[in-house]
Parts: C-alpha cells; structure tokens; sequence
C-alpha cells in the first residue's frame, strides 16, 4: 500500500513499494498457478527511476492508490482496487482495474463508482469488494455490481476472504472485528475483541482463518502478530512467533506470504 498513508489501515495486497525484499513476489493473491513473476506498481516507470525490475517482471502503471491486488484463476485475471480519493471518504471516486495474465491493463476503471474499495476476492464467479462500511457483489462476467450488503457497527473494513462453502469474512481494522457473511443470510460479526490487534489481512485454511494485524493504525512502532481463529467456535490464538504491522495473506504452496 505504498501510495497510502503509513498510519492508515490497508489491506491485502498492494505492492509494498518501500521494500524491495518483496517486490519480486508481491502477487500477494496468487495462487500456486498464478504467474508469479508478475510485479504491480503504483504508477512509476521503470524506466523514469531508474529502477531495473529485473527479467520477468511487468511495471504496470496507471493505478490510483491502490488498496489490493488479488489474482483470480478462474478468470485469469488481475483485479486491483483503487482508493483514488480521501481514505474513507464516500465520494464514488474509487475504482477496480482488471489486468490479464500478463499484467497487460485491460480496463483501468473495469468497475467504478466506489468510495474506499480494499480488500478484494472472487468466488463463484462473483467478486466481492470491501468498501468502507459496505461489501460490494460485483458479477464479473458483466462487470456489474449485483448486490452492497451494509455491514452494521463497521467503520472501516479491509480485506475480505471466502470459504469453501461461500461464506464471506471480512476485517473490520477499527473496531478489531471479523464479519461474516454467508450467503442468503444478514452479516454476523464472528468475534470483536481488541485482543486482535487492528486485523487486516485474511485467509481461510481448513477449519481455521488466519489473520495479519497491524498492531495500530496510529503508531508506526507498535506491530502484532499473526493469529490463528478457530472457525467453529470463533476462540483465536497467536500464530506463530513473527510480528510486524501486517497488511495482505496468501497461501503459496505449503507457504504463506505476507506482506508488512
């Protein structure tokens, strides 16, 4: 989220532009059959700074403070949200750009008249987009937005995550909350606990959702861990021993990769 303020909560997946050590693999929504080499800028040429991204790597530019970047397989498609705005403003500025396999833009504004869009992740054939207090249902074969579902109590949701039966997890950074959205059924907050740490980044594997905190959205020097939530019966525990202020989380292989 290199293009966001650094006190501001972010999620999933926006290259992190100040790290070089990541930039190589910042195709943080890509799975095991996603090409990999595939880099995502915030809007500078290489060839302007002088940068050399190496064999393999595509400098896209154009973006708009972009929030995420997810890879969908299914499609084969990149999907990029871009705040373009003030950070939680509702002003319809914001905007989805949908790229192919290779990083070629295919429509710099694929989906537009957003506010604050963040986390983004596609299931069934459906996109879902987390956009400040609200989660958008954008069909993507059209390229329509078919559903916004309120979520009550949330003031700035972040990245968003789907399990195998289709129900929708959502972060809520400032209130250190999850929500749950399953389908034909009203949102549910699965647990609300500061205990959490400002939780950005999500990612369903098996019966359990792993979270990446930030520690706060107001203090550079306070980091979290990563934590562990049991989906059953929504109890959560540290996971791992690493801590950072965490943004996006992927499963690579037997790996995770996440961005801080």
């Amino acid at each position: 989220d290199g293009s966001a303020a650094t006190d501001a909560p972010s999620s999933s997946g926006a290259a992190t532009t100040g790290d070089t050590s990541t930039t190589a693999a910042d195709t943080t929504g890509a799975t095991t059959d996603a090409p990999t080499s595939t880099s995502m800028d915030t809007g500078t040429d290489a060839a302007t700074t002088g940068d050399d991204p190496g064999d393999g790597v595509v400098v896209v530019p154009g973006f708009m403070t972009p929030e995420s970047v997810y890879w969908e397989p299914e499609g084969q498609r990149w999907y990029v949200s871009n705040i373009v705005g003030a950070l939680g403003a509702k002003d319809g500025m914001g905007w989805i750009s949908q790229l192919d396999a290779d990083g070629t833009l295919l429509a710099a504004q694929w989906v537009a008249g957003l506010d604050t869009p963040a986390g983004i992740r596609a299931h069934a054939g459906a996109l879902f987009v987390a956009d400040i207090d609200r989660l958008h249902v954008i069909d993507i074969a059209s390229a329509t937005i078919t559903d916004t579902i309120a979520i009550p109590g949330a003031m700035f949701l972040n990245d968003v995550t789907v399990d195998g039966a289709g129900a929708v997890y959502v972060s809520d950074t400032a209130t250190h909350t999850i929500h749950r959205v399953k389908p034909g059924e009203a949102p549910e907050v699965v647990v609300q606990d500061p205990g959490l740490q400002a939780p950005n980044g999500l990612f369903v594997l098996g019966d359990q959702l792993v979270i990446a905190s930030i520690g706060s959205t107001g203090a550079d020097d306070i980091v979290a861990p990563m934590f562990k939530l049991d989906l059953a019966g929504a109890a959560f525990s540290q996971f791992g021993a690493l801590t950072g202020k965490f943004d996006g989380v992927e499963q690579d292989g037997d790996d995770l990769l996440v961005t801080d």
